[in-house]
Protein backbone atom coordinates (compact mmCIF):
# COMPACT_ATOMS: atom_id res chain seq x y z
CA UNK A 1 0.00 0.00 0.00
CA UNK A 2 1.60 3.23 -1.18
CA UNK A 3 -0.81 5.52 0.67
CA UNK A 4 1.05 8.68 1.65
CA UNK A 5 3.26 8.72 -1.44
CA UNK A 6 4.13 12.06 -2.98
CA UNK A 7 1.86 13.61 -5.57
CA UNK A 8 2.68 13.90 -9.25
CA UNK A 9 5.94 15.54 -10.24
CA UNK A 10 6.00 17.82 -13.29
CA UNK A 11 9.41 16.51 -14.42
CA UNK A 12 8.29 13.07 -15.58
CA UNK A 13 9.63 10.87 -12.77
CA UNK A 14 6.10 9.56 -12.08
CA UNK A 15 5.32 5.85 -12.45
CA UNK A 16 2.16 4.34 -13.86
CA UNK A 17 0.76 1.88 -11.33
CA UNK A 18 1.64 -1.09 -13.54
CA UNK A 19 5.33 -0.07 -13.39
CA UNK A 20 5.31 0.37 -9.61
CA UNK A 21 3.43 -2.93 -9.27
CA UNK A 22 6.02 -4.78 -11.34
CA UNK A 23 8.84 -3.61 -9.08
CA UNK A 24 6.82 -4.18 -5.89
CA UNK A 25 5.95 -7.73 -6.98
CA UNK A 26 9.58 -8.34 -7.87
CA UNK A 27 10.61 -7.42 -4.32
CA UNK A 28 7.91 -9.59 -2.75
CA UNK A 29 8.81 -12.59 -4.94
CA UNK A 30 12.51 -12.21 -4.14
CA UNK A 31 11.71 -12.20 -0.41
CA UNK A 32 8.95 -14.83 -0.33
CA UNK A 33 9.36 -17.26 -3.22
CA UNK A 34 12.33 -16.64 -5.51
CA UNK A 35 12.19 -20.21 -6.83
CA UNK A 36 8.68 -19.83 -8.30
CA UNK A 37 8.68 -18.79 -11.99
CA UNK A 38 7.57 -15.26 -12.76
CA UNK A 39 4.21 -15.52 -14.51
CA UNK A 40 0.63 -14.28 -14.20
CA UNK A 41 -0.34 -17.02 -11.73
CA UNK A 42 2.60 -16.32 -9.41
CA UNK A 43 1.86 -12.58 -9.43
CA UNK A 44 -1.94 -12.86 -8.98
CA UNK A 45 -1.87 -13.03 -5.14
CA UNK A 46 -0.15 -9.65 -4.84
CA UNK A 47 -2.33 -6.55 -4.54
CA UNK A 48 -0.68 -3.19 -4.92
CA UNK A 49 -2.57 -0.03 -4.01
CA UNK A 50 -1.58 3.60 -4.49
CA UNK A 51 -3.56 6.84 -4.56
CA UNK A 52 -4.48 7.98 -8.07
CA UNK A 53 -2.21 10.68 -9.45
CA UNK A 54 0.53 9.96 -6.94
CA UNK A 55 4.16 9.54 -7.94
CA UNK A 56 3.62 5.73 -8.08
CA UNK A 57 0.17 5.79 -9.73
CA UNK A 58 0.36 8.40 -12.45
CA UNK A 59 -2.65 8.56 -14.72
CA UNK A 60 -2.62 9.82 -18.30
CA UNK A 61 -1.59 12.53 -19.24
CA UNK A 62 0.93 12.75 -16.36
CA UNK A 63 4.57 12.80 -17.55
CA UNK A 64 6.20 9.38 -17.01
CA UNK A 65 9.22 9.38 -19.35
CA UNK A 66 11.66 9.11 -16.43
CA UNK A 67 9.64 6.62 -14.38
CA UNK A 68 12.74 4.52 -13.72
CA UNK A 69 14.14 7.20 -11.41
CA UNK A 70 11.41 6.51 -8.84
CA UNK A 71 10.41 3.02 -9.98
CA UNK A 72 13.79 1.49 -9.25
CA UNK A 73 13.44 2.59 -5.61
CA UNK A 74 10.17 0.66 -5.19
CA UNK A 75 11.84 -2.70 -4.32
CA UNK A 76 13.85 -1.11 -1.51
CA UNK A 77 10.70 0.54 -0.11
CA UNK A 78 8.88 -2.81 -0.23
CA UNK A 79 11.85 -4.62 1.35
CA UNK A 80 11.87 -2.05 4.18
CA UNK A 81 8.15 -2.45 4.85
CA UNK A 82 8.28 -6.25 4.58
CA UNK A 83 11.26 -6.46 6.94
CA UNK A 84 9.16 -4.76 9.62
CA UNK A 85 6.51 -7.49 9.27
CA UNK A 86 8.84 -10.49 8.88
CA UNK A 87 12.30 -9.54 10.18
CA UNK A 88 15.25 -11.40 8.74
CA UNK A 89 13.54 -12.72 5.61
CA UNK A 90 14.34 -9.81 3.32
CA UNK A 91 17.69 -10.03 1.49
CA UNK A 92 20.38 -7.53 2.40
CA UNK A 93 20.37 -4.32 0.45
CA UNK A 94 22.52 -4.57 -2.61
CA UNK A 95 22.10 -2.65 -5.81
CA UNK A 96 18.32 -2.51 -5.68
CA UNK A 97 18.29 0.87 -7.34
CA UNK A 98 20.25 1.02 -10.54
CA UNK A 99 22.68 3.89 -10.85
CA UNK A 100 20.50 6.11 -13.01
CA UNK A 101 21.24 9.70 -13.73
CA UNK A 102 20.25 12.25 -16.29
CA UNK A 103 22.74 14.60 -17.85
CA UNK A 104 22.12 18.16 -18.88
CA UNK A 105 24.74 19.84 -20.99
CA UNK A 106 24.67 23.59 -21.33
CA UNK A 107 27.18 24.97 -23.81
CA UNK A 108 29.14 28.07 -22.89
CA UNK A 109 28.07 31.28 -24.55
CA UNK A 110 31.27 31.22 -26.60
CA UNK A 111 30.74 27.63 -27.78
CA UNK A 112 30.78 26.99 -31.53
CA UNK A 113 27.45 27.71 -33.20
CA UNK A 114 26.87 24.05 -34.26
CA UNK A 115 27.27 22.91 -30.63
CA UNK A 116 24.71 25.46 -29.47
CA UNK A 117 22.32 24.49 -32.27
CA UNK A 118 22.64 20.79 -31.36
CA UNK A 119 21.99 21.54 -27.68
CA UNK A 120 18.96 23.63 -28.58
CA UNK A 121 17.67 20.77 -30.74
CA UNK A 122 18.17 18.28 -27.92
CA UNK A 123 16.49 20.58 -25.43
CA UNK A 124 13.45 20.83 -27.68
CA UNK A 125 13.32 17.04 -27.85
CA UNK A 126 13.82 16.54 -24.12
CA UNK A 127 12.22 19.57 -22.50
CA UNK A 128 10.55 17.36 -19.86
CA UNK A 129 13.77 15.61 -18.89
CA UNK A 130 14.79 16.12 -15.29
CA UNK A 131 18.27 17.59 -15.04
CA UNK A 132 19.93 15.96 -12.06
CA UNK A 133 23.60 16.06 -12.91
CA UNK A 134 25.35 18.89 -14.71
CA UNK A 135 28.74 18.28 -16.27
CA UNK A 136 31.01 21.16 -17.18
CA UNK A 137 32.35 20.75 -20.68
CA UNK A 138 35.58 22.64 -21.28
CA UNK A 139 35.69 21.97 -24.98
CA UNK A 140 33.43 20.45 -27.60
CA UNK A 141 34.74 17.76 -29.92
CA UNK A 142 34.31 18.46 -33.60
CA UNK A 143 31.94 16.29 -35.60
CA UNK A 144 28.95 14.21 -34.55
CA UNK A 145 28.84 12.39 -31.23
CA UNK A 146 29.41 8.64 -31.12
CA UNK A 147 25.65 8.10 -30.94
CA UNK A 148 25.07 10.22 -34.04
CA UNK A 149 27.81 8.61 -36.15
CA UNK A 150 26.98 5.92 -38.64
CA UNK A 151 28.33 2.54 -37.65
CA UNK A 152 30.78 2.44 -40.53
CA UNK A 153 32.26 5.77 -39.38
CA UNK A 154 33.24 4.38 -35.97
CA UNK A 155 36.81 3.21 -36.16
CA UNK A 156 37.08 2.05 -32.56
CA UNK A 157 34.53 -0.78 -32.67
CA UNK A 158 36.90 -3.53 -33.76
CA UNK A 159 35.96 -6.62 -35.68
CA UNK A 160 32.43 -7.94 -35.33
CA UNK A 161 31.32 -11.47 -35.97
CA UNK A 162 28.48 -12.11 -38.40
CA UNK A 163 24.99 -12.27 -37.00
CA UNK A 164 23.06 -15.45 -37.59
Amino acid sequence: DFTGSSGLDKKGINCPLVYAKAYACYALKVAIAPEIPNNAASLAPFEIAAPENSIVNALHPAPVALRHIVGHFVPDAVFNAFDKIVPGLVPAEGAGCLCNFQVSLRPRTDAPAPAIQEMERLMRLHDDVMRVLTIKVDEHAEGPSVQMQKRDERGDRGERRERR
